[in-house]
């Protein structure tokens, strides 16, 4: 048997950890960029096609709260799909044998 490193090891710790940098800078700019045009759909072609008299920083102040409610929406939506709460099966357990506590009858 040889020993070292072999033809098809996996790649250093510092190409893994650039990898995943990379993967999660990607992620974050693509966040980034649904917020904004979430905040800017409201703000430009909602509010101020209504309003045009609001001012610009009204506007400003509309598109950031808007994107903070579009990130709250999606953080509440990424917890409930990640199983946020109670799983299924602990729901039954409590229920207890038969899916009662006056024993199943």
């Amino acid at each position: 048997m040889r020993n070292g490193p072999s033809p098809r090891s996996a790649p250093p710790d510092g190409a893994r950890a650039l990898v995943r940098t990379a993967m999660l800078a990607a992620g974050v700019s693509s966040a980034d960029s649904t917020l904004n045009a979430g905040s800017i759909l409201v703000t430009m072609d909602a509010i101020e096609q209504k309003r045009p008299d609001t001012s610009p920083e009204a506007l400003v102040r509309i598109g950031r709260i808007v994107t903070f409610g579009c990130m709250a929406f999606a953080t509440a939506g990424t917890v409930r799909g990640l199983g946020g709460g109670r799983p299924p099966d602990l729901r039954a357990r409590e229920d207890g044998p038969a899916g009662g506590l006056d024993g199943g009858s």
